[in-house]
């Protein structure tokens, strides 16, 4: 399956060094809202999904087993995702804000949702797709979400997850997560359900990228 993904700039930039192999996006809507933990597990308790450890780790089991009807706009494993992202025109051709380094007009900006696939320049091939919770995100999974090494003060996140570390890739995901989701209703402190998408990344266009390459 062959699907589009809305990028942020920040995010083609950082796919683009290397910097970044995973996603995360909040799903919509939110499934088990009012429910709290222990109703989760107690929904789960006879389909042996318990073992698995946390919360997330019970839906995520629960997801992947069938049980939970949220479908993935994602996509599954194999499939292919064409970046949509902020663009341009130009006499030359299509410009990319990511990557722009001449000044333009902020005028000439066109949102992501709007450029067509030929114009994608971005391909990524999903290794893995899950659901998980936002505060579960590990160090590791913010530095490869993208994220800023950034200072630590104490309460600066949720006492649920605040690092003790000087400096934290999870604070800089906080900071950036925040900055896109908050006004849209997913705030950091929500703790939303998301989509964690691992990918491999292609520079070029997706009809230059065979469904399934190097799955």
């Amino acid at each position: 399956m062959i699907l589009p993904i809305e990028l942020h700039p920040h995010e083609v930039t950082a796919i683009f060094e290397g910097r970044q192999h995973q996603l995360r996006r909040p799903i919509n809507p939110q499934p088990f809202q009012g429910w709290s933990d222990s109703d989760i597990e107690t929904r789960f308790m006879h389909d042996g999904l318990l073992e698995l450890g946390s919360v997330s780790q019970i839906v995520n089991g629960a997801w992947s087993a069938g049980f939970i009807d949220v479908e993935s706009v994602y996509g599954r494993i194999g499939d292919l995702l064409w970046a949509q992202e902020t663009w341009g025109k130009s006499p030359d051709g299509p410009i990319y804000r990511a990557t722009e380094l001449e000044p333009v007009d902020e005028r000439r900006w066109m949102p992501s949702i709007e450029m067509p696939s030929w114009i994608s320049r971005l391909t990524l091939l999903v290794k893995d797709v899950r659901i998980d919770r936002l505060h579960d995100i590990s160090e590791q999974e913010a530095m490869v979400n993208g994220a800023d090494l950034v200072g630590v003060e104490t309460g600066r996140l949720s006492v649920s997850s605040a690092p003790e570390e000087v400096g934290s890739y999870r604070a800089g995901y906080y900071e950036l997560w925040n900055s896109i989701n908050a006004e849209r209703g997913y705030e950091w402190d929500a703790n939303p359900w998301v989509w964690v998408i691992d990918f491999m990344a292609f520079p070029r266009n997706v009809d230059q990228v065979q469904p399934g390459a190097a799955a």
